[in-house]
């Protein structure tokens, strides 16, 4: 089974630990695990294994209003539907608000022309999010 994962940056922080934790274990469990962040790895504070897939969109800059941020959001949609129309992954989990509406809005796309066969799509969404709630 081909799991993509899909996040902002492996920079500090408990979610970009936690996703490569998952990595790690679904890698050890034999799945294909291909991580995708919107940054380079040379600002990644975690490794990761050279055994799981690590792809940077190159499209982890910051937005300096909302025009400039919906064109990059439609970047990362593009690059990101381009990579699971090649790749074709089983499963897609993204962390994180932004990650999740891109990787919703891409898979939707790829899916559209049959690329995608099986793709289910689950989000995780941030503890801090969820405490509002509570």
């Amino acid at each position: 089974m081909r799991v993509l994962l899909y996040i902002h940056s492996l920079k500090m922080g408990g979610a970009e630990r936690v996703l490569v934790n998952l990595a790690k274990s679904m890698s050890e469990q034999g799945l294909e695990v291909h991580l995708v962040t919107q940054t380079c790895s040379t600002s990644d504070a975690y490794t990761v294994p050279p055994e799981i897939i690590r792809t940077s969109l190159l499209t982890g800059e910051t937005s300096r209003g909302l025009f400039h941020a919906a064109r990059l959001n439609l970047r990362r949609v593009i690059r990101l539907r381009k990579l699971i129309r090649e790749w074709r992954p089983d499963r897609i989990i993204a962390f994180m608000p932004t990650a999740n509406f891109v990787a919703i809005a891409a898979s939707r796309a790829a899916g559209a022309g049959g690329a995608c066969k099986r793709l289910q799509r689950r989000l995780v969404v941030h503890v801090r999010a969820l405490e509002a709630w509570f």
